[in-house]
This record gives structure tokens, C-alpha cells and sequence, in this order.
């Protein structure tokens, strides 16, 4: 758990998670690609030059995938930053809270020397 938490403060989690948003985009596209290539070499083996609609079919089937791919790098990378705001947030409080104790701590002091 002492792991979790450190790697929490030290926006790791975040920074992975929006690394795997670029990783599972990259893969995606690469996989529509392929996609769109097998499925001209499957469409194009007699030779002949594509009509249109063989051509809007083949895209068609390549970019099926589109949505999915977005969708899993829009919700991987919205949890990143969501993840980096939250711990960012809670550190800025943490700080905050430490920088008022001190200050608390020094007007204390202050007061004891003066009434000394």
C-alpha cells in the first residue's frame, strides 16, 4: 500500500496512465492500417483497379475500429489527468497545511520570547 501511495505523489500512476492512452492509440491506428492493407489485398487479387465502392468498403472496414481505439485513449488519458489533479491537489493542500502549522509554530514562539 506504502508503494501505491508513493507512486500516487509522485504522479506516476497519472504519467502511465496517459502513456498507455498514446500506447493503445499508436496500436490502434497501426492495427486500421493493417486492416485497410489486408483487406486491399484481398479486394485487389484479380488486379484490376478499385471502383468506388469497393474502396469506401475497404475504409469502412478499417475504420470500424476508430471509434473504439478514440474511445479507450480519450478514457485512459481522462484518468491520467484526473489522477495527476487529485494527487496534485491533495499536495498543494499537504504543503499548505505544513506551511501554516510552521507559521503557527513561529507566532508561538514569538509570543513566548515576548512574554518572557
Amino acid at each position: 500500500m506504502n508503494t501505491l501511495t508513493n507512486l500516487l505523489k509522485d504522479h506516476q500512476i497519472g504519467t502511465w496512465c496517459k502513456r498507455a492512452a498514446w500506447f493503445v492509440l499508436i496500436i490502434g491506428l497501426v492495427e486500421i492500417a493493417l486492416t485497410i492493407y489486408n483487406d486491399t489485398r484481398q479486394f485487389g487479387f484479380d488486379g484490376q483497379p478499385f471502383t468506388l465502392t469497393e474502396l469506401l468498403q475497404i475504409l469502412g472496414f478499417g475504420l470500424g475500429f476508430l471509434p473504439s481505439v478514440l474511445f479507450y485513449f480519450f478514457i485512459l488519458y481522462a484518468a491520467g489527468a484526473v489522477v495527476n489533479h487529485i494527487v496534485g491537489t491533495q499536495a498543494m493542500d499537504d504543503e499548505e497545511d505544513e506551511d501554516q502549522t510552521m507559521d503557527d509554530e513561529a507566532d508561538e514562539d514569538q509570543d513566548v520570547a515576548l512574554h518572557q
